[in-house]
């Protein structure tokens, strides 16, 4: 009943997030106010028409606006799963965390290395996009072009795919092999004792050597002690045990539940994302606009083709390893898929930083693009605005690339 609860509330968050993104986007596809034709007559407030290039409250006019709300979103829900993440990390990498208490059965297995491993690099990977999408939002949510927030966000990106890339291979070690792989997991000792103890009555207290749980190790090693109660301490011993597992069953379960409904929003607003991306790719990659704006404009077709390939392949591995953690059961082919995704998006998310740092932490203006549209950012690059400070001899170019942004059909 719970669970059924749970996964109507994710669809209902799903499908708002979806209708807020599609209405986002009908308003960003429009121009906020057309530039006028005195646009290139001398004396016009150069100040005024840059204004009208980013996100403006009142008007809801431009991308900015809704990579704005993009950004806000997927800051969120990376939170979230950096959270998961650091809880899974505890958990995952501590020797000495073991059910039965026993660390000295405890072996660590190339199974655990991997883990841990997986675990530490999404928390650096998680955090780094949180600090991605709020620099970036620092620019697209305000009404003045910030190229510091812009900057840091590609610096972010990078930290967090790199991290992301490390993550997924180390996961994909686990979750792509065949289960009849000479390397598949194999049951520890503590995991066989455990089922042991869960399925079968305890009755070998006799036995002196059997030190399965902390509780059990404090009663006489034989029964023939204390014939009458040894068996009643056993058994309570063996209840105590089942509740404390049902208890971690719950607390795991709530994680992933969690982490599941915070891969459904990451995954909706990734598409949004992609969607913003190919309106961007469409301005910015005819020849006409390269073969205008040069170098600079490559450079910015890059930004936007491969945030595209990302944010679907992001959107991809969000699904997939939602797929993995809302239903009870894991899905390792889901799972497989979701890392091998996300590795794909890493790759891609690269090449957008790469290519974006020329524009944003590279200083584009100082090699001559003069007050360049900045629309390179994150895996979308569809943010626009123009450079605060505009180069006096470059006026003339950032006047004629204002035109072409608002009145693409003029050209």
């Amino acid at each position: 009943m719970a669970t059924s609860l749970f996964s109507s509330n994710v669809a209902s968050l799903a499908l708002a997030l979806l209708l807020c993104g599609l209405s986002t986007q009908r308003v960003a596809g429009q121009a906020a106010d057309p530039i006028p034709d005195e646009l290139g007559e001398p004396g016009f407030d150069m100040n005024k028409a840059k204004e009208t290039l980013v996100c403006d409250p009142a008007e809801k006019g431009g991308f900015a606006c809704a990579v704005c709300f993009v950004d806000v979103g997927q800051a969120y829900f990376s939170l979230g799963l950096a959270a998961v993440s650091i809880r899974d990390s505890v958990h995952l990498c501590n020797k000495d965390w073991d059910p039965t208490g026993d660390i000295s059965q405890l072996k660590w297995t190339e199974d655990n290395r991997a883990q841990c491993t997986v675990a530490v690099a999404n928390v650096v990977s998680f955090l780094g996009f949180v600090v991605a999408y709020v620099s970036a939002a620092a620019s697209d949510c305000a009404r003045t072009l910030n190229l510091n927030g812009y900057c840091s966000a590609d610096v972010a990106n990078l930290a967090a795919d790199l991290a992301t890339i490390v993550s997924g291979g180390a996961d994909a070690k686990l979750s792509c092999r065949s289960k009849y792989a000479w390397n598949r997991p194999k049951p520890t000792l503590e995991e066989l004792l455990n089922t042991t103890i869960r399925d079968k009555k305890i009755d070998r207290a006799a036995h002196k050597h059997h030190r399965r749980l902390v509780e059990v190790a404090r009663l006489p090693p034989s029964e023939a002690m204390f014939p009458h109660w040894a068996d009643r301490s056993l058994d309570v011993a063996e209840d105590y045990q089942k509740v404390k597992e049902w208890q971690q069953d719950v607390r795991s379960r709530r994680y992933e539940l969690a982490a599941c409904s915070f891969n459904i929003g990451n995954g909706v607003l990734y598409i949004m994302r992609a969607l913003l991306s190919i309106v961007a790719a469409s301005r910015s990659c005819p020849a006409p606009v390269i073969a205008k704006e040069g170098e600079p404009g490559k450079m910015v077709c890059a930004v936007d083709v491969s945030g595209l390939i990302g944010s679907f392949s992001w959107a991809a591995s969000s699904i997939a390893f939602a797929v993995t953690q809302c239903p009870i059961g894991q899905s390792l082919q889901a799972a497989c898929a979701g890392d091998l995704t996300a590795a794909v998006a890493s790759i891609a998310g690269i090449v957008t930083s790469g290519s974006s740092f020329a524009i944003t932490c590279g200083k584009l203006a100082s090699m001559g693009a003069g007050g360049r549209l900045l629309r390179g950012v994150n895996e979308t690059s569809v943010s626009e605005g123009i450079q605060r400070t505009l180069e006096e001899e470059m006026d003339s170019m950032a006047k004629s690339m204002a035109k072409l942004v608002m009145k693409p059909e003029a050209f």
